[in-house]
């Protein structure tokens, strides 16, 4: 296994990652809106047993933010098929495993990324940590959850040369069933 594209391939989609102003921006524009709406407006409401809501509610934000990272890594798949990079990943003498693996890292250091950023927002506005081990072996899971996540959904929806070369039938009998 060549260690040298699965770098090549996961430095690429870290460059993807931050040359897209927007995905930048909504990826954390939207746990700060939770953190600030959620946290601070229904914590003057809601109490939890032992503990305000901020503090309960930003482990979710953040589980939730690397959700949908994996949403848009997938995203970025169908993104390099368009544009035919994925046809030249697969012809290059680089093994699908290898594709598969740089584009998971890739991934998944950018979710931690955001997740790191987005932790150490939520320190600034007042979440305290019960433990800091605990925090070293959050962070160990979230990066391997993510990692292990994207793994499965790709051996799932694996991409075969066959499938890209016959594009799929959006007007088949069964979408007249549907609409009609």
């Amino acid at each position: 296994m060549g260690v040298g594209a699965i770098q090549t391939i996961a430095w690429r989609e870290l460059v993807l990652f931050f040359r897209n102003r927007a995905r930048v921006i909504s990826g954390l524009g939207v746990p700060f809106f939770y953190l600030i709406g959620l946290g601070f407006g229904l914590g003057s409401v809601l109490q939890v047993r032992g503990t305000d809501y901020f503090t309960f509610i930003v482990p979710g934000i953040i589980g939730m933010m690397i959700l949908f990272s994996s949403i848009f890594s997938a995203l970025s798949v169908i993104t390099d098929r368009q544009f035919g990079f994925l046809k030249e990943m697969l012809v290059a003498p680089v093994s699908r495993t290898e594709i598969v693996l740089g584009k998971s890292i890739g991934n998944a250091i950018t979710a931690m990324f955001q997740a790191v950023l987005v932790l150490m927002i939520s320190i600034l506005l007042g979440f305290r940590f019960v433990s800091w081990t605990g925090v070293v072996l959050a962070i160990a899971v979230m990066f391997l959850s993510r990692t292990m996540t994207t793994c499965g959904r790709r051996s799932r929806c694996s991409v075969t040369r066959a499938s890209l070369s016959v594009p799929p039938n959006r007007n088949g009998p069964w979408m007249r069933k549907i609409f009609t």
